[in-house]
């Protein structure tokens, strides 16, 4: 799924998990796969839950905080988790 380039915090505030700062919580809107959308479910991810990018990993993955755990996901899963910015 292409996504367009987006600047979180101007004019737009949705875009990929792989896009998002570090230390700002974001809403997770939705995810393109049907089996990635179940498997994330399963760790807490769904549309609605906050989550905080936390840290950047090696070959552009990134540790994110839910409140109740955090998971490193790689790079090519989140350019499949769109979010929303809290302005």
């Amino acid at each position: 799924m292409p996504h367009s380039p987006t600047t979180f915090g101007a004019q737009s505030s949705v875009g990929p998990l792989s896009d998002a700062p570090i230390g700002s919580p974001l809403t997770v809107a939705a995810t393109s796969a049907p089996g990635l959308t179940r498997r994330l479910a399963e760790l807490g991810i769904r549309p609605g839950v906050t989550v905080t990018v936390i840290q950047h990993t090696s070959g552009g993955g990134r540790v994110i905080d839910t409140g109740s755990a955090r998971y490193a996901i790689d790079h090519r899963t989140l350019t499949r988790i769109e979010v929303h910015h809290h302005d």
